[in-house]
């Protein structure tokens, strides 16, 4: 097998695990008629074919980076809080970003973090998330909004943390 501790240490990743997967082209959903568009249903997808196909759930964290993100993820492991049974949340935003927005911290932009126990949580309600929230606000918000319905605690040092994730 290839090492791949250089790019994933084995004790951020176990043994460099990581998912990847490229969908079909799809036309996204326009937004209340604007110019703006919802990605929720094809993140949705991506969500629901990791859930079933990949190891995910043998590991501390999920990471869900997008596509134009820099992740260095040799220095995230020493970031985190702790391992938690609870479903838990990284917030990094800590400023509304629109007048609906809810209010922060919030876990929006490029990439978000969750430990397994939300990831569990997320598999196991994301049916019930369809059906009380709008997708049309988009992936992050729409995943800000489950995590809300769910009850995920929140780990908010990484809104904080300016230098750590920036969008």
């Amino acid at each position: 097998t290839e090492d791949t501790s250089d790019i994933c240490p084995p004790t951020l990743c176990k043994c460099g695990a990581q998912a990847q997967w490229a969908g079909e082209a799809k036309e996204l959903d326009v937004h209340q008629g604007t110019a703006a568009y919802s990605n929720t249903k094809l993140f949705l997808t991506a969500w629901r074919k990791l859930f079933k196909e990949s190891d995910v759930f043998n590991h501390e964290w999920v990471v869900k980076v997008d596509a134009d993100t820099v992740f260095l993820a040799g220095r995230l492991r020493n970031w985190l809080p702790p391992a938690a049974t609870a479903p838990l949340k990284v917030a990094n935003c800590d400023v509304p970003i629109a007048a609906d927005t809810p209010t922060g911290p919030l876990m929006y932009g490029s990439m978000e973090i969750i430990n397994v126990a939300a990831a569990r949580s997320f598999w196991t309600g994301m049916r019930d998330c369809e059906l009380g929230i709008p997708i049309d606000h988009g992936e992050a918000r729409f995943l800000h909004e489950c995590a809300e319905q769910l009850k995920w605690e929140v780990w908010s040092e990484g809104a904080e943390a300016k230098s750590m994730i920036i969008d």
